[in-house]
């Protein structure tokens, strides 16, 4: 009777420990993966004299292709508002996440519109607010009389 007790606990260990693995930490780390990735771009698109416009065609450098996967990401996290109001693990909430989303699809927009010389400063102020808003390092942008 002691080992079929021994081997039932381990069994019950080891299924809860995958359920917690399959269920909560690896939907959490491709939540912070796409973040990570929105990341980049941020700090990419930042970068002062780069031509944008051209940049933004090419799909792996896509603002816009982010947002649906973060929501998607947030939709696979159970009770992701209830950690996002914990705030011990660096999550931003729900209505933050689908505002810089909304920002993303606009920044890309103005992207598309920019030439390599008319730069456009206002998209650099919605890059900053982005990474705020997802808590994400911000760009160092400069801004367009610093270039001057």
């Amino acid at each position: 009777m002691q080992v079929f007790l021994t081997v039932l606990s381990a069994v019950l260990v080891f299924v809860i420990s995958q359920a917690l693995l399959r269920f909560f930490f690896e939907p959490l780390q491709n939540f912070n993966r796409e973040r990570g990735d929105l990341s980049f771009l941020l700090l990419y698109y930042g970068i002062p004299g780069l031509d944008r416009a051209k940049t933004v065609q090419d799909d792996d450098y896509n603002l816009g292709l982010i947002g649906p996967s973060l929501l998607a990401c947030i939709a696979q996290i159970p009770f992701y508002d209830y950690f996002a109001a914990l705030s011990f693990l660096g999550l931003p909430n729900r209505g933050d996440v689908q505002n810089a989303i909304v920002l993303t699809a606009t920044v890309t927009a103005d992207i598309r519109k920019e030439t390599a010389k008319a730069r456009d400063s206002s998209v650099d102020t919605r890059l900053i607010e982005i990474a705020r808003l997802l808590k994400v390092p911000e760009p160092r942008v400069s801004s367009v009389s610093e270039r001057a």
